[in-house]
């Protein structure tokens, strides 16, 4: 059972060893920020649907680093539910960067979402991104 004093964080720590010390770093980060929040944590690639209950009464959703930034960033790379309106909770992306080839100026320009993950970029309510190319493609 959780209260408004949880945190839910997906992290793609699977086999990258990079992965798993940007999971680390970052809930070092919320931890350091926010003392009094417990975690809880899922791995972004699985499904969320019968965790709802447990995310909607958390104060929020962060998502934790990850090359995730791509067209079909919902639900191929972020699974998440199957219906994101049933999430109520802010959902905030942590140091998230773009996985994309090529990775040049042209990509950036001619470069589309899917409408899906358009509409899961607009259910999220703050972005921190890794690097400069990440923040021009979301631009």
């Amino acid at each position: 059972m959780t209260d408004k004093e949880t945190f839910i964080v997906l992290h793609g720590a699977r086999k990258n060893v990079g992965d798993f010390l940007i999971k680390e770093r970052s809930i070092q980060l919320i931890s350091s920020i926010r003392p009094d929040r417990s975690l809880i944590e899922f791995p972004h690639w699985q499904s969320l649907d019968n965790e709802l209950g447990t995310i909607n009464k958390s104060k929020a959703l962060i998502i934790m680093g990850s090359p995730g930034i791509q067209q079909n960033a919902y639900p191929e790379v972020f699974k998440l539910t199957s219906n994101l309106d049933d999430i109520k909770v802010p959902i905030v992306l942590l140091g998230v960067g773009a996985y994309m080839l090529p990775f040049n100026e042209r990509s950036i320009t001619t470069f589309k979402f899917s409408s899906k993950t358009i509409q899961f970029f607009r259910k999220c309510t703050f972005f921190s991104v890794r690097d400069l190319f990440t923040k021009r493609l979301l631009n």
